[in-house]
């Protein structure tokens, strides 16, 4: 590895001042947001959304940082690029607050925390919806193939298509993707893109269980995607792609009881 010069780190150095300042403004602004959210909750869901929409703006902060480092010093920013891969922690963490982490319930179980963010147009859940994949996506990249992350990227890409699940009112999507719907190519491209995700993060999860850890954890949380997925066709009476997740649901359930009674665990 060539060694970085004075002049190049200089240079590093002033191109992303500015970044940091914006970082540290972002910052101040979040701890001033949860000290009055402390002493008055009003609206908490809302802010947290806001503040869940910040911490991705200083990734996206983060992440030309560790651009610039690599064109201008050759170098990649472990350390940027970790504040980063921990800052998305934060953000799923705000939005799970605000819309759950469930996976495979039925809807009416989380229908009173949508309720609280009624406000909220098709448009925007979906803006922020791909706000965050689009955050998730450009730190993966950044950390390249090899990264040790790899497993620990499979959680979050799994926790991100549960919120954009939860990030959809089941209650109005049948009416919502009726081609009459005023909402109607927004409410398809959320529904498409979830499906994705969720298809998605059953089958790393079930990856990460089959080539790394072997956590039966791993595999009944795939297995609840799949049930999650089910749900949703119910929801909007696809009841031929609700069946075929059943099947599958059950294959894999199987899959897994068999593997479980190898071990020896009930």
């Amino acid at each position: 590895m060539a060694k970085v010069t004075d002049e190049a780190r200089k240079r590093y150095d002033q191109r992303i001042n500015d970044y940091k300042k914006k970082v540290d403004e972002i910052t101040k602004r979040e701890n001033m947001v949860l000290q009055l959210l402390q002493k008055d909750p009003k609206g908490i869901e809302y802010k947290k959304i806001r503040l869940a929409e910040e911490n991705l703006t200083i990734i996206s902060y983060y992440v030309l940082m560790s651009n610039l480092s690599s064109h201008l010093l050759k170098v990649k920013n472990e350390p940027i690029l970790n504040n980063a891969r921990k800052l998305l922690y934060k953000a799923l963490i705000y939005l799970e607050q605000v819309v759950t982490d469930s996976i495979d319930q039925p809807f009416s179980d989380y229908l009173e925390k949508l309720d609280k963010i009624q406000g909220l147009t098709a448009e925007q859940r979906l803006h922020i919806v791909k706000k965050l994949g689009f955050a998730i996506d450009s730190v993966i990249f950044e950390f390249g193939d090899n990264t040790k992350w790899k497993w620990a990227f499979a959680d979050i890409e799994a926790r991100y298509a549960a919120i954009a699940k939860n990030m959809m009112n089941l209650k109005t999507l049948y009416n919502d993707i009726d081609p009459t719907s005023p909402v109607y190519e927004t409410a398809v491209e959320h529904f498409e893109l979830t499906r994705k995700l969720m298809e998605k993060a059953a089958q790393k999860l079930r990856e990460k269980y089959e080539l790394s850890t072997h956590s039966f954890n791993d595999f009944k949380l795939a297995i609840k995607f799949l049930e999650g997925l089910r749900l949703i066709y119910m929801a909007i009476g696809k009841s031929e792609e609700a069946n075929e997740m059943k099947r599958k649901h059950e294959v894999w359930k199987q899959k897994l009881e068999s593997d479980m009674k190898q071990k020896g665990v009930k």
